[in-house]
């Protein structure tokens, strides 16, 4: 019962906060007339209550439509959202594989916040992709720093005191290699594709992924990447009935490799016939 408190309580944080990401990506891009005043509707300009900001339920209960005037809601806001919780809902899978392997300890918990900041730094990163498809050089800057000094910090740590921080899986010559391999192979594609959906944002979000996950998790972030963005891409183009010059924002699904990574990298390893 505690590890499904757990999956629950972490998958609930992820659409709170894809939606305050969304408010706030809105405000900063111009693409609503509300500032730093209370959430308003765009067409009426009635303040919002509570129960027409509840993250998911809201908008399914509503019909994506405001409650007074009737107009459509943005439906970023609701995909926003869902790709936030689908996030967490991950994460919250990973904690709950940890703690029932393992004692919980100073290690685990440091690991687990790592964890979980990557992926809040990730989830505004795809809500800032699926408003503007781009994304914002300072973040990424951010992220990849943070990822850089997480890997020389338990280093050092497993080096002063290796029996407590020896198998967290950050620290390693694994991690900077994967880092290196995961960047240039989207350096590659991006030369191939000539910058064509694929920028110099994707390509150190790839560095992220392997410096946080390493080689394996890395192989495996990639294999649900090129999987789920391709499936996404090809509904996508269907419905529209265009299949060239389709564009679909990578982050999210980048972001989706990461933490299914964190949960099955094992058995994605053995569906590909790769063994630890």
């Amino acid at each position: 019962m505690p590890i499904l408190v757990i999956t629950i309580a972490v998958s609930l944080l992820g659409p709170v906060l894809a939606s305050y990401f969304a408010a706030t990506v809105m405000r900063e891009t111009e693409q609503t007339k509300v500032g730093g005043q209370r959430s308003r509707c765009d067409s009426c300009d009635k303040p919002l209550r509570w129960w027409e900001m509840i993250p998911l339920l809201s908008y399914i209960l509503l019909r994506g439509k405001c409650a007074r005037c009737g107009k459509g809601i943005d439906v970023k806001m609701f995909l926003s959202e869902v790709i936030g919780w689908v996030l967490f809902l991950f994460l919250g899978l990973s904690y709950s594989r940890w703690i029932t392997t393992e004692m919980i300890n100073v290690e685990m918990l440091l690991v687990m916040l790592v964890q979980l900041v990557t992926a809040a730094i990730l989830l505004y990163l795809s809500v800032y992709d699926i408003f503007t498809f781009s994304v914002p050089t300072k973040v990424i800057n951010l992220l990849v720093a943070f990822a850089l000094a997480v890997n020389i910090v338990y280093l050092v740590l497993a080096y002063i005191v290796p029996e407590s921080f020896s198998s967290s899986g950050f620290g390693e010559l694994d991690n900077l290699i994967a880092g290196v391999i995961a960047a240039g192979c989207v350096y590659i594609l991006m030369w191939l594709t000539k910058e064509k959906g694929i920028g110099a944002g994707d390509m150190y979000l790839a560095a992220v992924l392997g410096l946080m996950l390493g080689l394996p998790g890395l192989v495996s972030a990639f294999y649900v990447l090129i999987l789920s963005a391709s499936g996404v891409g090809m509904i996508f183009a269907a419905r529209i009935g265009k299949f060239k010059g389709v564009i679909v924002p990578l982050v999210p699904f980048i972001s989706l490799g990461y933490v299914v990574a964190l949960v099955w990298a094992q058995e994605i390893f053995e569906l590909l016939f790769i063994q630890l």
